[in-house]
């Protein structure tokens, strides 16, 4: 009884081994892209940093590791700057998406509102 039922378990989970390997792989690929990006960003970052002192330094040197803190600021800046932007659009698409929908509203209201003078008599 206890071996049909385990043999049962096993079953049911073979059943869904295709689906976690997929999803394992999923989370790992994602995982190594990440990994990938932030390593670009950091090498990019480091040949700016070059390019702004104007020669080949160590980076472990003292200079270099100012150089790049400032970059870094400078890149959050303008990261947060972006991201206020995009609020404030979403912000005034939203508004103008309620003034649409109150315009819309107030027009259909004086519709119904001339349709029914006209089928009265105003004495």
């Amino acid at each position: 009884m206890a071996i049909k039922q385990r043999q049962e378990d096993i079953s049911r989970k073979l059943l869904h081994l295709d689906k976690w390997k997929n999803d394992l792989n999923t989370r790992l690929a994602k995982q190594e892209q990440v990994a990938r990006e932030a390593k670009e960003k950091k090498e990019r970052l480091i040949e700016e940093v070059r390019d702004i002192l104007g020669f080949r330094v160590d980076p472990r040197d003292e200079r270099f590791k100012e150089a790049l803190e400032l970059k870094e600021k400078e890149e959050k800046k303008r990261s947060k700057a972006a991201k206020k932007l995009a609020k404030e659009q979403r912000m005034l698409d939203q508004l103008r998406k309620e003034v649409e929908g109150t315009d819309t509203g107030k027009k259909e209201q004086e519709e119904q509102d001339e349709k029914s003078l006209h089928g009265t008599v105003i004495a």
